[in-house]
This record gives structure tokens, sequence and C-alpha cells, in this order.
């Protein structure tokens, strides 16, 4: 894995997220290590990331995946989750420290 300098190969949503002047990252319950690839580029540009605790996980692969590739901001378990992520909600967000545009706009993403 790396932060690739397409973040639209992680998936729309992220890029999408990215459009907007801070992110927060969720990896909860699942396989492989997508998540952690996801988390990456968040992490890298200065966004907040969050992961549920893979001993709560009915599927640990991604969250365990996540944790060891990515020093995220919080691990909670998934009945903690919503309160964490409105408490975030409620205060200021570090702005993105890269501008990076969708590939719909014909303009290569920039490297974070």
């Amino acid at each position: 894995m790396s932060d690739s300098s397409s973040l639209f190969a992680f998936g729309p949503s992220v890029g999408v997220a990215y459009e907007d002047d801070a992110v927060i990252g969720v990896v909860l319950t699942g396989y492989l290590d997508d998540g952690a690839a996801g988390l990456m580029p968040i992490k890298h540009c200065g966004g907040t990331c969050v992961v549920q605790n893979p001993e709560d996980a009915a599927f640990p692969d991604m969250p365990k995946n996540a944790l060891a590739h990515v020093k995220v901001h919080d691990v909670v378990p998934l009945a903690e989750m919503g309160a964490l992520l409105m408490g975030l909600l409620t205060k200021p967000l570090r702005p993105s420290r890269c501008r990076l545009t969708s590939p719909s706009r014909r303009e290569s993403p920039g490297a974070c």
C-alpha cells in the first residue's frame, strides 16, 4: 500500500470527501486492507482518522490492517462511534493540506 497520487483509486466516496476543506476517515468492520489504503491519503493530508476497535468488530481484518499501517486519532467500539463523530463535528476540523480535484473535471489529482 502507498498514498497513491490518484486518490480516486481508493473509491469515489474518498475522492468526493476530499473536495471539502476537512475530512474524517472512518474504518469499520470488514476484510482486507482497503480501509487502510483509504486512510493513508486522509492522514497524509491532515485529516482525522478513526477506526473501530478490532476486538469489537464482527470482521476485524480491516480495522487491524488500518491500525497496522496508519497512526489514527481514535480507536473506539462501534457503540461509541456515533458520539465520537458527533463530538468531532462540533469542533473545528483541521483544513486539508492537500487540494485534490475530481477526475470528472479532467484535472489530475494533486499529490499531497
